[in-house]
């Protein structure tokens, strides 16, 4: 509707958790981060429930985003993507524990 949402897909939790908006600026680039991720296969083979709760991006997008950001809870997030890569690189291990 309107404020600092708007226009984004928001998850809701029959748990009566707190609403999570995703990461994407609206809901056409969020569209298209799921297909992608049906396409390439990634969506069947996450472990942590369902599209759309961790940043995108690959492991060196993740990281550029993680070193650029100056927001921790975003810095937070976007380690916890790194934990649903597939692979994660022994270069970005060193990074991550220096």
């Amino acid at each position: 509707m309107q404020g600092e949402h708007t226009g984004k897909v928001v998850n809701l939790s029959f748990d009566h958790q707190l609403p999570t908006f995703t990461f994407e600026d609206n809901f056409l680039d969020w569209y298209e981060r799921w297909l992608d991720e049906v396409i390439s296969g990634k969506l069947s083979n996450r472990e942590s429930g369902w599209f759309g709760h961790t940043v995108a991006g690959s492991e060196k997008q993740l990281l550029e985003k993680f070193f650029i950001s100056d927001c921790e809870e975003y810095k937070y997030h976007c380690l916890e993507a790194l934990l649903h890569q597939a692979n994660i690189s022994s270069k970005t291990y060193k990074i991550l524990e220096n």
